[in-house]
């Protein structure tokens, strides 16, 4: 296995478990949420059973074409395609959530601006030793973020009756940079 692969093997096992968490915590609220709204068992299994389904979809067709269209470009494209849902601010069917859609309003309706991002990484590697690439290596890297940048609106707001309907309340960082420095041996 590659070095880099064993460094990130933790971290990625982490996010999984993360993730799977997070999964069983989002179904087992959702279960409860489809239950106080009058849903049989039944139907709640289908519910949850077509969305872990679509999980599994997704995660699959990610898995597949992620490493083909690059990791930093698919993550824009995911984010490019997160959408906003438009509501009213009150809660016009009773069930105690205040995110209800205006009349004939589909949801997902509102779409930010295009995400805009370019990162640039600058590295080079010094031999300490006198075996050159075979021996320990000090490598000196400077890492810029968002170099050009762009401000990558994130959250909008989608309350209609809110005087800040449409605007963005949160961004992506700007430009930053750091420096990385790094002994192998």
């Amino acid at each position: 296995m590659p070095t880099a692969a064993k460094r990130d093997l933790p971290l990625i096992i982490a996010a999984g478990f993360v993730r799977a968490m997070t999964v069983g915590f989002i179904g087992v609220v959702l279960a409860v949420l489809l239950y106080r709204n009058g849903l049989n068992s039944i139907q709640i299994g289908f519910v949850i059973g077509a969305g872990l389904a679509g999980a599994a979809v997704a995660t699959s067709l990610s898995a597949r074409y992620v490493d083909r269209w690059g990791r930093r470009r698919s993550l824009a494209l995911l984010s490019a395609l997160a959408a906003v849902n438009v509501t009213t601010g009150n809660d016009e069917n009773h069930d105690g959530l205040a995110l209800d859609r205006p009349a004939g309003l589909p949801r997902n309706m509102m779409h930010g601006p295009s995400f805009i991002g370019l990162d640039v990484n600058l590295s080079h590697d010094f031999p300490l030793t006198k075996d050159g690439a075979k021996g320990s290596l000090l490598s000196l890297g400077l890492n810029s973020f968002n170099v050009l940048n762009h401000p990558n609106d994130t959250t909008y707001v989608g309350v209609v009756g809110s005087p800040f309907f449409g605007h963005a309340v949160e961004a992506e960082s700007p430009r930053r940079m750091q420096l990385q420095a790094e002994i192998r041996f």
